[in-house]
């Protein structure tokens, strides 16, 4: 009888090792990270090498204070290598952070987990403008910017509101034709104004915004351009 259940055993040990041990067989994403505006999160990841038409690809999220991962399905069975998490991280602006994992799957066969090298937190938001408009008053060059306004974004959760203090933005003006010197300010308001020096013709402003107790990076706006003309 002993015989018999060991051979019996050592039959369904090969059969599980070939069945079930296939965690390993396929390569898992290189790498793995988040590119983030305000309430724009988007994780990206590095493709498999010479992947087959069948290949895709699965995605976990992971809140900070919480031990269990959670399926994104919206990123289930993708086959690019992509997927907007913004909708599923709404209270970013509001916790201590999230991590992610991707997982490539052929077939009944998966890879291991690539995970995010870091911590997704508000740190990681690239600072952006929405607008910025241009008027001429006495020869002075006055601006308004406005801040993001994302339609995914909370209806209390504002730009103003998650960072009300230390806003800051970096501006840069330059007279056209020609590419003639940058002049740069940085102010601590969303209204600034520009006062050249003697100078008419036609000008161009762009601006960057900042967070003087941060250390997120920001985007240049496009430049806007208004004309000034002897009064």
């Amino acid at each position: 009888m002993l015989p018999h259940l060991v051979v019996l055993l050592a039959v369904l040990l090969s059969l599980c090792l070939g069945s079930c041990a296939h965690g390993t067989e396929l390569p898992r994403p290189p790498s793995v990270w988040f590119e983030a505006e305000f309430f724009s999160h988007v994780l990206h990841w590095t493709p498999i090498p010479k992947p087959s038409n069948s290949t895709y690809y699965e995605v976990e999220l992971l809140r900070y204070g919480q031990e269990l991962w959670k399926s994104i399905p919206s990123c289930s069975q993708t086959q690019v290598s992509f997927c907007d998490l913004t909708m599923v991280t709404l209270d970013l602006y509001h916790n201590n952070g999230y991590r992610a994992k991707v997982r490539t799957v052929d077939g009944n066969q998966y890879s291991n987990w690539t995970y995010t090298n870091t911590r997704f937190s508000v740190d990681e938001v690239t600072l952006t403008v929405g607008s910025v408009k241009l008027e001429v008053h006495n020869g002075v060059i006055l601006g308004k910017i406005q801040p993001p306004r994302p339609r995914t974004a909370p209806v209390d959760d504002t730009y103003e509101s998650i960072f009300p203090h230390f806003r800051e933005y970096e501006i840069q003006i330059r007279k056209l034709p020609g590419n003639y010197t940058f002049t740069e300010v940085k102010v601590k308001h969303e209204n600034f104004s520009l006062s050249p020096p003697g100078e008419l013709g036609e000008f161009c402003v762009k601006v960057k915004p900042s967070l003087s107790s941060r250390m997120n990076k920001g985007l240049w706006s496009k430049e806007e351009c208004i004309v000034l003309t002897r009064q």
